[in-house]
């Protein structure tokens, strides 16, 4: 199994979301941040996401919640790593 590793970016980008979710709904927020933490788990053990806008990513959609994890691989010991690069809404723009 791979390591789950968030970059800075990553893990900010899902505090705010989380933030900002908590201050309109705190339930909805801790529900959303479970299936993002439950979607970054399952990579870890298999990691089947599409190929992503950069060269050596990929994007996994994160089932119900309006996330997409866009993550890479490394190899290396003990099954190398997931790196978490980045997490976006799906409204927003991932220029």
């Amino acid at each position: 199994m791979r390591a789950v590793v968030w970059s800075r970016r990553a893990l900010l980008e899902l505090t705010h979301a989380i933030d900002y979710l908590a201050q309109r709904n705190l339930a909805a927020a801790q529900r959303i941040e479970l299936r993002i933490l439950e979607t970054t788990d399952k990579l870890a053990k298999r990691p089947i996401g599409r190929p992503g806008k950069q060269p050596g990513t990929y994007e996994k959609l994160v089932t119900g919640a309006p996330y997409l994890i866009v993550y890479a691989l490394t190899d290396g010991a003990g099954g190398g790593q997931v790196q978490i690069i980045r997490l976006f809404h799906t409204a927003q723009d991932q220029g």
